[in-house]
């Protein structure tokens, strides 16, 4: 049992609104109340029904369900485990140990371990790795892999290929040369295939079909490589058995060999007509494959993510620590992570300055540094030892910067798309890339290099500070403010925060978005008119009462459609602001549609909303809402007539996220 089981069963809603008089929730996700760690005196603390963790605005306090009950009650975390393992229903009794069975080594061809394979009762298996202190590390984290009875392997003409270990050494035990890879049926890895050139392959499958799949894609590998290759079916094997069972029957060594002879050579079956092997549309919901993010909402999983900024902005800082929430499976504040691990591989960075960064961000056990001062160097991504990334176990790959892991003009297409290729080779193996990468200058918004860049990432984010119309820094508790979020491109749901830089800890905070407050003084404006304003009239209210430039109203009045407002077309086609009865929730994001029903039942509160930006939906307001005669700047009249003000055709014919023409 551990703490997702706990949270998974618990009553989380049931539990704040005993602990917290004061909570009102804001829909299925979030609720706000008077914190109870300091001395409140408006809803500052946050609570996510979702994860069950909170967090204070005011104090700064957060953490899990189980932080929360500690600092409440002052217990240790066992104690507070315990008792909230019981609330949920939950057996707190310690779990039967697992006895070791059996070791299997893994060597390399001197005969040194590498990584073991452990067999427990009850059955189970794990792989460990020796820690350099009489020791073990319980995962396979930057080590060689390679096939079982490797030196066996090497001297022998003549191997069979069989699922475990445990039928390795039932056919060694009766004087034949057999080999596996370590984590059984679907595990094997091109990177063996090196050791098995020009030899007799016999390969016994498990009585199964994930058994005979195995064996079959085995035999694809080795084709072109082995001199021969057979896949061996094993007579009067009972359903799920393995070659021990059949050995344990009586059968006998002799016996196996002629059945090895008597074998037709294995021969790849002829493909599929074009038209069969195409993915129909009807089947894809039945896939077993979904969008997942890494890093909640902004780093999508499997998918090469570009993050640009100007030089010095922070994203070394930011994808730092970013990169140990991953690693260590803590969240990125109260954003969510899917453990990995994690390889940042910098090109540019003084050691001295790495290790102070360390010294920042804190410890991580799960996060490697590839280092241009390591004795094996991270390898160019235009170079032909590019290939070493695919040694590393998948994980989050941080690469920075982009500019610096090749040798190539990063504005020719050529080298571009070359070097694009390849990441998109380590992505289909399971690697998450996260690519740092620099604007030119006098420019912002976009990043250098070839359009290819663009054409073959998958998702583009931008970190920059938040500036007023006057260019001059938007401050938040007396810090700057930043924007990360999606810019340019993505395939994925566009989504934005707001963060702050804490100098004492060279990183960043995630911070409130800064144009809550002044959308909450229109929303009043709308409600206290008793009935619908016409656009013109609204704006010369907004513009007296709250003082705003006309820009930054236009700016306004789109982002807040939908959240806080609707617009309607009145008589001679007027565009009439219709106030929602009340805002919506906190971490609603800002202008995904509703349907009619849906804006009816709103009735939560925008106050203190932390974390969700998501102004680059792509249904935005259309342009049909605004009506004529509001003197469109030229920034405008660029734009592509495709209800997203935002996106705007900038030079170089690319497409880019602006601020808005208004």
């Amino acid at each position: 049992m551990d703490k997702q089981d706990i949270i998974d069963r618990f009553d989380i809603k049931g539990f704040y609104s005993a602990e917290l008089p004061s909570i009102k929730w804001n829909g299925s996700v979030m609720g706000q109340a008077i914190c109870p760690f300091h001395e409140d005196t408006k809803p500052s603390l946050t609570i996510n029904l979702k994860t069950a963790q909170f967090k204070c605005f005011g104090c700064d306090k957060k953490g899990s369900l189980f932080d929360f009950y500690m600092a409440r009650y002052n217990v240790d975390y066992r104690t507070a485990f315990n008792t909230l393992a019981k609330e949920a229903g939950l057996n707190i009794e310690k779990p039967q140990q697992k006895k070791i069975l059996k070791t299997y080594d893994y060597v390399d061809e001197s005969g040194k371990i590498i990584f073991q394979t452990v067999r427990y009762d009850p059955k189970d298996f794990k792989q460990r790795r020796p820690d350099g202190k009489g020791n073990w590390h319980y995962n396979l984290q930057g080590v060689r892999l390679v096939p079982y009875n490797l030196l066996e392997v090497l001297k022998t003409k003549s191997i069979i290929i069989v699922e475990g270990e445990k039928d390795v050494e039932t056919l060694r035990g009766i004087g034949l040369v057999a080999s596996c890879n370590a984590m059984g049926a679907g595990k094997w890895r091109p990177e063996y295939n090196q050791y098995f050139q020009s030899k007799k392959i016999a390969i016994i499958p498990d009585n199964d079909k994930p058994g005979r799949d195995h064996a079959v894609s085995i035999a694809k590998n080795f084709k072109g490589i082995a001199e021969s290759i057979k896949i061996v079916e094993l007579p009067g094997l009972q359903d799920k058995g393995d070659v021990t069972d059949w050995i344990n029957q009586g059968h006998k060594k002799e016996e196996l060999i002629e059945l090895i002879k008597q074998s037709p050579e294995w021969t790849e079956e002829q493909p599929k007509s074009l038209l069969s092997s195409l993915l129909k549309w009807n089947d894809i919901p039945a896939l077993d494959v979904k969008i997942e993010y890494i890093l909640d909402k902004l780093i999508p999983k499997g998918g090469i993510s570009l993050l640009f900024g100007r030089g010095g902005i922070g994203k070394t800082s930011l994808s730092m620590q970013i990169g140990r929430s991953i690693a260590s499976g803590i969240s990125f504040d109260i954003l969510q992570v899917i453990q990995s691990p994690v390889y940042y591989i910098d090109f540019e960075n003084p050691l001295a300055v790495l290790k102070e960064r360390r010294e920042k961000i804190g410890p991580s056990e799960n996060l490697y540094v590839w280092h241009i001062s390591n004795e094996i160097q991270p390898p160019k991504l235009d170079s032909i030892e590019w290939i070493r990334y695919k040694e590393l176990p998948p994980g989050l790959l941080i690469i920075d910067t982009l500019r610096a892991s090749h040798l190539s003009d990063e504005n020719d297409s050529k080298p571009m798309s070359l070097i694009m290729g390849r990441l998109k080779e380590l992505r289909e193996m399971g690697f998450t890339i996260l690519l740092l990468h620099h604007t030119p200058k006098g420019n912002e918004n976009t990043f250098k290099g070839s359009t290819a860049l663009l054409d073959l990432c998958d998702h583009v984010l931008g970190l920059e500070e938040v500036k007023d119309l006057d260019g001059e820094s938007i401050e938040f508790d007396c810090q700057n403010l930043y924007k990360l979020g999606t810019r340019i491109k993505t395939r994925y749901e566009p989504h934005s925060i707001y963060l702050t830089f804490n100098p004492e800890i060279k990183g960043f905070n995630i911070a409130v978005d800064p144009n809550i407050e002044k959308m909450e003084g229109i929303h009043e404006i709308l409600r206290q008119s008793h009935e619908p304003l016409k656009q013109k009239e609204l704006r010369e209210r907004i513009k007296n009462d709250m003082d705003l430039p006309d820009k930054e109203v236009w700016r306004l009045l789109k982002k807040g459609t939908g959240l806080y407002w609707n617009i309607e077309k009145g008589s001679k086609n007027a565009t009439l602001y219709i106030p929602l009865k009340s805002s919506f929730s906190v971490f609603q994001p800002l202008n995904t549609r509703k349907t009619e029903k849906q804006k009816s039942e709103e009735s939560e509160t925008v106050k203190n909303r932390t974390l969700s930006d998501s102004s680059q939906t792509l249904a935005n307001t259309e342009f049909g809402s605004f009506s004529k005669g509001t003197g469109q700047t030229e920034k405008q009249k660029n734009c592509e007539p495709c209800n997203r003000i935002e996106l705007c055709i900038m030079s170089e014919g690319q497409k880019q996220l602006c601020d808005g023409p208004f």
